[in-house]
């Protein structure tokens, strides 16, 4: 079980790091004053959370499969 939860846990943490800095090169993010930090923080916010979906994901499909194997 404790290796379960370590494999678990890198690969959600792989996916969310991949899945983020993906995300946040394909986005141009510029702004011309300081007036715009928050939105830009915002959208920061919201690529990190796909990251974190990502992440999810990868960690799920490598729950489905390990469970299987073990059948």
């Amino acid at each position: 079980m404790e290796y379960t939860f370590k494999s678990l846990a890198l690969r959600f943490a792989r996916g969310f790091i991949a899945g983020a800095v993906a995300a946040m090169t394909t986005i141009a993010i510029t702004f011309k004053n300081w007036e715009e930090v928050g939105t830009v923080l915002s959208v920061i916010g919201l690529i990190g959370l796909a990251g974190g979906i990502s992440g999810g994901l990868l960690a799920l499909d490598k729950y489905i499969r390990a469970d299987a194997n073990k059948k």
